[in-house]
Order: structure tokens, then C-alpha cells, then sequence
């Protein structure tokens, strides 16, 4: 009869790599959020300097993504699932995007 014997070196560290991936992995998911939402705040400010909105007062450009102000800028996640939310709170705000 044949027998074989394996022996694997580093199984340890390799199963506590993998242990430690899926926290890697959401703080990964976060990061690359708050980048995106920064990209997205760039964008929305450019059309609101003139591009498809002229400005009068600057309020509802300044608002986006100032969460001390009347802007909403955050980033979340439940289990796995990583969420953003960039925006304003400034009333015509919502006029101006959905027309009204």
C-alpha cells in the first residue's frame, strides 16, 4: 500500500491572512466611497458654476456635500453592503434637478 504525507508550512499565517481579508476588503470599500463621493462633489459643482446652472448666490453649490451646513456628505456600511450619500438640503435644490 502507498502512503503520502504532506506537510504545508505557513498554514497559519495563510488562514489568519484570510480571516483578516474581509476587514481589509471594507475598509477598502470605504475608501474607494469617500474618493468616489469626492469625484461626484467636483462634478455636481462644476454644472452648478455655470456649466448647466447659472449662479446667483453660490448657496447651492457651497451646500453639496457640507455636512456642517445645509449639505448632506456620508458614508456607511451594514454587513457588507457599503453605502454613500452626497447631496443638499437647500429647498430649489431638489427644483432644479427634477424641474418643478
Amino acid at each position: 500500500m502507498l502512503s503520502l504525507n504532506v506537510r504545508i508550512f505557513g498554514a497559519q499565517s495563510v488562514a489568519a491572512r484570510l480571516k483578516a481579508f474581509p476587514k481589509e476588503t471594507l475598509a477598502a470599500a470605504l475608501r474607494a466611497m469617500d474618493k468616489s463621493l469626492f469625484l461626484v462633489e467636483a462634478r455636481a459643482k462644476e454644472k452648478l458654476s455655470g456649466e448647466v446652472l447659472k449662479s446667483r448666490t453660490g448657496r447651492l453649490r457651497s451646500s453639496i456635500g457640507n455636512p456642517g451646513g445645509q449639505g448632506i456628505k456620508d458614508v456607511s456600511q451594514t454587513g457588507s453592503q457599503t453605502t454613500g450619500r452626497l447631496g443638499t438640503r437647500v429647498v430649489y435644490g431638489r427644483i432644479h434637478e427634477m424641474g418643478g
